[in-house]
């Protein structure tokens, strides 16, 4: 017998249709063996049954929890995802965005929602990449996880920037370019497919890295084995008595830092992975089909 399951539930309500389908969750599981939780930011939103707890502490709540279960866009999938990662717990998304691509059921298959009740399910890991960032003098200043992309990019009222990507420690490619992308296989439908950058089945072990608006005919997309280390280096600029030229690192369109010269940013894979559950049994082939093909052809 499978006991009674935690489930913590993160909504967008910024998204119309969130508030019809976490009713609608209510009803389907009001009177089932699950308790749902809910952070306190959400203590006014809604009408709760009885089977619902609320608390302040949002590490408490994923500690406690059997899965999280979010609704909302990719930018809200990717975000608990993250936090879902760090805590070794899975994630069942539910598209209550545009397209969706890394949720497994729409809004209008809630209904499927109570297979996670059965254990009716399965989860597909995939890669996470580790975010270091260094001082001139090759001191660590910070780390953190990415799930979808690293951008390094220029100012937004800065020059064309020079970058020098590192493979394994030994000189690779040098970019002049607005930027350059390094992607997991789930951020390949992000950014990276708007910069040019080939879609990769999320189930594939890689580092995709991509030019953004190079200076070179000849600067085209890479895609690096997922044991790759790969450190990016700006070359000493010239004329400095000229404007200087900023760089920043975005990561996962969250975290911001400035880079300034001399310091280093260095892409691994990481440790830890991020795991969806797959209640939907649709192949990447069928994804890719639904959510970027058919919708491309809406707008033609």
């Amino acid at each position: 017998m499978i006991g009674i399951k935690k489930i913590f539930i993160t909504p967008n309500i910024d998204k119309a249709s969130t508030f019809t389908c976490v009713n609608k969750l209510f009803d389907l599981l009001k009177d089932k063996d699950c308790t749902l939780m809910f952070h306190s930011d959400y203590k006014e939103c809604f009408d709760y049954p009885e089977n619902v707890t609320i608390e302040d502490d949002f590490l408490s709540l994923l500690k406690q929890c059997d899965f999280m279960l979010v609704l909302g866009g990719d930018g809200t999938i990717i975000h608990s995802a993250k936090h879902a990662a760090q805590a070794d717990k899975p994630l069942l998304g539910i598209n209550a965005g545009y397209l969706g691509f890394t949720a497994n059921l729409e809004t209008s298959e809630l209904d499927e929602v109570l297979k996670l009740l059965d254990g009716d399910y399965t989860i597909e890991e995939r890669m996470l990449l580790k975010i270091s960032v260094y001082d001139k003098s090759d001191n660590f200043i910070d780390e953190t996880e990415c799930i979808n992309d690293a951008v390094v990019s220029r100012g937004s009222a800065s020059r064309i920037i020079d970058i020098n990507v590192e493979l394994n420690g030994h000189s690779s490619s040098n970019y002049r370019a607005d930027g350059v992308i390094f992607a997991t296989p789930t951020g390949s439908t992000a950014y990276a497919l708007s910069a040019g950058g080939p879609i990769i089945d999320p189930s594939v072990g890689c580092i995709e890295l991509v030019p953004i608006c190079p200076h070179s005919l000849l600067s085209r997309p890479i895609i690096y084995s997922a044991d790759s280390s790969l450190k990016v280096t700006f070359p000493k600029r010239h004329n400095a008595s000229g404007p200087k030229c900023e760089a920043f690192l975005t990561v996962d369109g969250e975290k911001v830092y400035s880079l300034n010269d001399g310091e280093a940013v260095l892409i691994r894979k990481s440790d830890i992975y991020a795991k969806f559950i797959k209640i939907n049994k649709s192949s990447f082939s069928d994804i890719l089909q639904q959510k970027i093909i058919d919708n491309d052809r809406k707008w033609k």
